[in-house]
C-alpha cells in the first residue's frame, strides 16, 4: 500500500491480514476497505494508525485491537473483543454493535467517542471500566443488563446529554461519581424502581445537580475546590 491509496478492495483469494499490514506499509491515506468473506483472520493491529480510515466493509466480526487509533471511522463491523482505550477519540463514530460474548467493557473503551448515540452492553458483560464511556456527549441513554456486576468511576462521567441510565443488576457495584458532570439526567432504574435517593459515592457538585431532578443522595464525596 503507497502513501496515495485511499480504498482498497482485498482479494477473494486471500483468508488472513497480518498484523501492522496497513500500518508498515504506510497505510495513512486509507479511506475505505472492503475484506471478502475468504477472510477468516484479522490480526492486531492490522490497520493500526489509520487515521483517515472512515469505512470498514466486512460480513463477519473483528477484534477491536485491529483498528487501534484509527480515529475517523464512522462505519465498522460487529466487534468481537475489546482491549482498554479500544475506541479512544473515535469523534466520528455513531454506533457499534458488540458480540454478545463480550464479558467486559473496559477502561476508557469510549472515551470521547462524542458522536456515540447508539451502543449494545453484550448480555454476558460483567465489568464497566474506568471512564468507559467518559465524555460520551450524544448518549441520552444507557441500558445495563443484569449480568453486569461493577461499574467502576467515572464509567459515564461528562456524558451532557444522558438522560436515563438503567441497571438491571439490584447488588451491582458502583463506583465513585459514575454520573459525574452529566448534566441532564431525569432517571436512574436500579432494578425495576426509579430511585428517589442515590447511595452511592457522587461530588457534592453532582449532588445539587441530581436533587434538581428529586434525586436525593446520601453519600456525598467533598473534595478540596468545593470548600475552596
Amino acid at each position: 500500500v503507497n502513501n496515495n491509496v485511499k480504498s482498497i478492495e482485498i482479494p477473494s483469494h486471500q483468508t488472513k491480514i497480518y498484523k501492522n499490514m496497513f500500518y508498515y506499509y504506510n497505510g495513512h491515506q486509507l479511506e475505505t476497505i472492503h475484506i471478502p468473506t475468504t477472510i477468516k483472520t484479522i490480526e492486531k493491529n492490522a490497520f493500526y494508525v489509520c487515521k483517515k480510515l472512515t469505512s470498514i466493509e466486512y460480513e463477519g466480526e473483528i477484534n477491536g485491537n485491529c483498528i487501534n487509533k484509527c480515529t475517523r471511522l464512522q462505519t465498522i463491523p460487529m466487534i468481537k473483543s475489546l482491549e482498554p482505550s479500544n475506541f479512544y477519540n473515535c469523534q466520528l463514530l455513531t454506533s457499534i454493535k458488540l458480540n454478545d460474548e463480550i464479558t467486559e467493557i473496559p477502561s476508557s473503551c469510549f472515551m470521547r467517542c462524542y458522536r456515540l448515540k447508539e451502543i449494545n452492553i453484550p448480555s454476558k458483560c460483567t465489568r464497566i471500566g474506568m471512564f468507559s464511556f467518559k465524555h460520551c456527549v450524544s448518549l441520552t441513554s444507557l441500558f445495563i443488563p443484569f449480568s453486569v456486576k461493577r461499574i467502576e468511576d467515572g464509567a459515564m462521567y461528562g456524558c451532557y446529554q444522558m438522560k436515563k441510565i438503567e441497571i438491571q443488576n439490584e447488588e451491582c457495584e458502583i463506583g465513585y461519581d459514575i454520573i459525574g458532570e452529566c448534566e441532564s439526567i431525569e432517571e436512574i432504574r436500579i432494578g425495576e424502581e426509579a430511585i428517589k435517593e442515590y447511595p452511592y459515592e457522587i461530588t457534592y457538585e453532582q449532588m445539587k445537580e441530581i436533587e434538581r431532578k428529586g434525586i436525593k443522595s446520601t453519600n456525598v464525596v467533598i473534595r478540596r475546590e468545593d470548600v475552596e
